[in-house]
């Protein structure tokens, strides 16, 4: 496979990369489990720890897996990671008949993109509008506000828990689209919702009114009830978020942003003056539209309990 070679070229300062030919080894192949081809897999200490097989092993998987094994320790200590944040920037949006991103504009063909992310019982009907900075326009009401963003290196995928698998992604490469944003709007749901005014004095109180909006229109069916209708809209956001983003996966960035950490000790030792913050976030949720959700959970609906000490403030038993 040409492309785990050039994973090779990578990370082959970091691990020892070998092939076996299973057509002149098969016990060799049979006693390490090897049941399809291709089988990638990673061994430490002398066993397998983990491996991707047939139609999994694609270079996206590959890497991910090494890289999940890159920054974990014997013990399970996280080594450090380094986030690779590439920007596009879009400067306009323009129905088309292909969907790309050429020359900072988004052409969108408005029929596919559709398609892509009409699949919900619960709703009628999908249509797409463009709204640009400056237009005489009113976008109301607003129900999510969303940048495309899709992961072309590391572990996991983009909306962990939503529209792929929960995991760790705070490594690797990610290309957001700078510029733009998918926004959701169709029939109100509850009491509440945004509006967002391109231009006149609503305009300054949104920042939203400064970017090239891909609106996308959703109507339920008579009869849905709310939670269903809010979650089918939500839904379709992020379906047309990834769908947008998709278009950028092979282009390169104009800027890349690097977030990076080092082994704890390491950093300690380089920033010895640093404070030592640690961060806690509270899951509040409030019902219908004003709700929290951890890797596509709805928080409410996590029993957990924390207890959490405060040195000014004592103890506090929390559930989210």
């Amino acid at each position: 496979m040409p492309s785990v070679h050039e994973l090779a070229d990578k990370y082959g300062d970091k691990l020892k990369f070998a092939a076996l030919d299973t057509t002149k080894a098969r016990r060799l192949a049979i006693k390490q489990k090897v049941l399809g081809l291709p089988t990638i897999a990673i061994y430490k200490d002398g066993s397998k720890v983990e491996e991707v097989t047939k139609d999994d092993a694609t270079v996206p998987n590959i890497e991910a897996m090494i890289n999940k094994y890159l920054y974990i320790n014997s013990i399970g200590e996280v080594l450090g990671m380094r986030l690779e944040l590439g920007k596009i920037h879009i400067k306009d949006i323009q129905f088309a008949a292909e969907s790309k991103i050429e020359a900072n504009v988004l052409y969108v063909n408005k029929e596919e993109l559709v398609k892509a992310v009409f699949e919900d019982d619960a709703i009628k009907s999908v249509d797409l509008d463009i709204a640009r900075p400056g237009e005489s326009v009113r976008i109301t009401p607003v129900k999510d506000v969303i940048e495309p963003r899709v992961k072309v290196e590391g572990r996991g995928g983009i909306f962990p828990g939503i529209l792929s698998k929960v995991d760790t992604v705070g490594e690797g490469r990610t290309i957001a689209l700078k510029g733009m944003a998918v926004v959701t709007t169709g029939k109100i749901v509850g009491f509440q919702e945004g509006i967002i005014d391109m231009t006149g004095l609503g305009a300054e109180y949104t920042p939203f009114s400064k970017t090239n909006n891909l609106i996308v229109i959703a109507e339920p069916k008579e009869g849905v009830k709310q939670h269903e209708h809010e979650k089918a809209v939500r839904y379709i956001g992020f379906k047309a978020a990834r769908y947008i983003a998709e278009l950028a996966r092979s282009l390169e960035p104009e800027e890349v942003e690097v977030f990076e950490t080092k082994p704890l000790l390491e950093q300690i030792a380089e920033y010895p003056d640093l404070p030592k913050v640690g961060y806690v976030y509270m899951l509040q949720t409030q019902g219908l539209l004003h709700d929290t959700y951890v890797y596509g959970v709805d928080a409410k609906t996590n029993s957990t309990n924390y207890s959490i000490s405060n040195r000014n403030h004592g103890w506090c038993n929390c559930k989210w």
